[in-house]
């Protein structure tokens, strides 16, 4: 497996991480009615701060491999709506996060139900990062050599360059 791959196998672990120290912690707020804030300012603040602008554009760039090195896969897997459900899932867990913010400058602390809230939207990450990992890695590993790895460092060190 590439460096890249398990940089992203990585990520995937340390946000599934992440989420269960949030469950735990929700769970144990639900018995006392209080929201544990900073726990869920770590989650957000890492698929915001670090998930959204270093994860996803490797797998973007993954993508954009596979679709010119093999069309017909991807265009047979669906893998576009990867990049998609990448945008849905930044918007959600922004709108979650402005909605945090918003509601611990008004207050003591957010409702309750923003755990919920905050749930389903982990939940939806869980669920894409299991699919990337159960069907987009495997082919990846299959259609790619040496070349095209090279070509995604190349193209990821240049993105880096230009930010």
């Amino acid at each position: 497996m590439t460096d890249i791959l398990n940089s992203l196998l990585d990520d995937h672990a340390e946000m599934n991480r992440r989420f269960d120290v949030f469950e735990e912690e929700s769970l144990n707020a639900c018995r006392s009615d209080r929201l544990d804030v900073p726990a869920l300012k770590w989650v957000l603040d890492y698929l915001l701060n670090y998930y959204e602008p270093f994860h996803h554009p490797k797998e973007g760039c993954i993508l954009h491999q596979l679709y010119r090195v093999e069309p017909q896969v991807g265009q047979h897997f669906h893998f576009s709506d990867f990049d998609v459900e990448h945008r849905e899932l930044f918007e959600r867990t922004r709108d979650l996060a402005s909605s945090v913010y918003l509601l611990i400058e008004d207050g003591p602390a957010p409702p309750p139900w923003i755990a919920k809230w905050a749930m389903s939207v982990f939940d939806a990450q869980r669920l894409h990062a299991r699919l990337e990992e159960q069907q987009l890695f495997p082919v990846v590993m299959d259609a790619f050599g040496a070349r095209q790895w090279t070509e995604i460092e190349d193209e990821l060190f240049a993105a880096r360059v230009r930010a």
